[in-house]
């Protein structure tokens, strides 16, 4: 995986995100790739990308992702991504901030797609870090 490849994966992953395209994300990932949204959440496998993305994508309006890579080698790269959304319950705007470990496949699909992430509410104080934590 080469820097303009990474970037073709994510703006296509972008694409996703933003216009709700469940069907062209799964063609980004091998037939035996794992998601995994936090550290402690079970895996997602790749049968069920498309009922785990939809229920994301049918949860949120006016979702944007912005994209910083931190480091990409022939298989594996590190992202920083920036985002935000509309909740479709509550109209609440939420900002998001997380990091991709992304593995990848010879032919350039991820197998692997380990995330570490966090939300707040725009407008709402930040959770107080130390010494203030509790």
């Amino acid at each position: 995986m080469d820097a303009g490849a990474l970037d073709a994966w994510l703006e296509n992953y972008r694409h996703c995100y933003e216009n709700g395209d469940p069907d062209l994300l799964v063609t980004l990932f091998t037939e035996d790739a794992t998601y995994q949204e936090h550290p402690f959440m079970e895996l997602v496998h790749a049968r069920d990308f498309h009922r785990f993305w939809s229920d994301v994508i049918n949860g949120a309006l006016e979702r944007h992702i912005h994209f910083r890579v931190f480091c990409v080698s022939e298989t594996e790269a590190l992202v920083n991504w920036l985002a935000d959304a509309i909740q479709v319950k509550s109209g609440r705007h939420r900002e998001g901030d997380g990091v991709f470990h992304l593995t990848f496949a010879p032919d350039g699909r991820c197998s692997r797609l380990r995330e570490w992430q966090t939300w707040h509410f725009v407008g709402e104080p930040l959770t107080p870090g130390w010494p203030n934590r509790g």
